[in-house]
């Protein structure tokens, strides 16, 4: 037996109150000629039965991705509310341009299940990256890039260092070392 027939047999069975071993051939016959008789109960049973696993999923979604929080406060916030959200993260903001496209590229990022908690880490993140590095206004994203290209989830644990043409990569320790004996042995490939 398959699962689409495990499944049937299932239904029929709930459909008698009985477990799946007490369904005798009689039942299932009798509840395949309903079936084959009445169309349109068969269409709005298989409607509703649709709308209960799709509230079921709803349901379990929303306690997986918030096992803290009940059904109703797992639903997300209106676009009223997501709009004073960005609100505290736009003051936060440094390059403050392109703020309509960014409120945008922010709701869509909500709604698709980003916390407003990992977007704040972020940009705090973001900020410390260019207060350490020092990066001037002109090197700053917009804010309308920022938030468009999801930059919450980069890496701004890479510091930089001046040099003659700009800003370079820190190298690690071992790298720098490998360069150092390249260059002391005189093989130049490396750098």
């Amino acid at each position: 037996m398959n699962d689409l027939e495990r499944i049937a047999l299932q239904f029929i069975a709930d459909q008698y109150g009985v477990t799946l071993r007490e369904l005798t051939v009689g039942q299932i016959d009798d509840f395949i000629g309903q079936e084959r008789e009445n169309p349109i109960r068969k269409k709005e049973a298989k409607k509703e039965l649709l709308k209960e696993k799709e509230t079921e999923n709803l349901i379990n979604t929303s306690l997986v991705q918030n096992p803290s929080k009940s059904f109703k406060s797992a639903v997300l916030p209106t676009e009223k509310d997501l709009a004073n959200e960005f609100e505290g993260l736009w003051k936060k903001y440094p390059r403050k341009q392109g703020k309509k496209d960014a409120l945008r590229h922010y709701i869509a990022a909500r709604k698709k299940d980003v916390s407003l908690q990992t977007i704040s880490d972020g940009l705090d993140a973001y900020n410390a990256y260019l207060i350490r590095n020092e990066i001037g206004s002109g090197y700053i994203k917009l804010g309308s890039s920022w938030f468009c290209e999801w930059s919450w989830d980069d890496d701004y644990s890479q510091d930089f260092t001046k040099s003659k043409r700009g800003y370079r990569q820190n190298l690690s320790d071992e790298r720098a070392l490998e360069i150092a004996e390249a260059v002391l042995n005189g093989n130049e490939d490396l750098t």
